[in-house]
């Protein structure tokens, strides 16, 4: 299953994130007070809710996000440990792209 993610800033500290699910279905947020990665993670989490026991590639311009899930990952990255316990209690594969 694949999963697109595009974050774009609106304004300062304003992002919107659209997500594109597999069933084709869009996933909008717009944020404010905010920073990208913020919005990133967070619409990422809340769609990944809706899945159990999958695999799911996310394909995102969000660099931030592509770094910290695939590179020295910071144990105190609080959106990171999010996703991860997400991604446990709903048996989700998750490969960032």
């Amino acid at each position: 299953m694949k999963i697109s993610q595009k974050v774009e800033k609106l304004d300062f500290a304003e992002y919107q994130v659209l997500l594109v699910l597999p069933n084709g279905e869009l996933l909008t947020r717009t944020f404010a007070r905010s920073n990208q990665v913020y919005a990133a993670y967070k619409t990422l989490i809340e769609a990944l809710r809706r899945y159990d026991g999958v695999g799911i590639t996310l394909e995102t311009n969000c660099s931030a996000l592509y770094d910290e899930f695939n590179g020295e990952q910071n144990p105190n990255a609080r959106l990171l440990n999010e996703l991860r316990e997400v991604l446990a209690r709903r048996s989700i594969a998750l490969t960032v792209e």
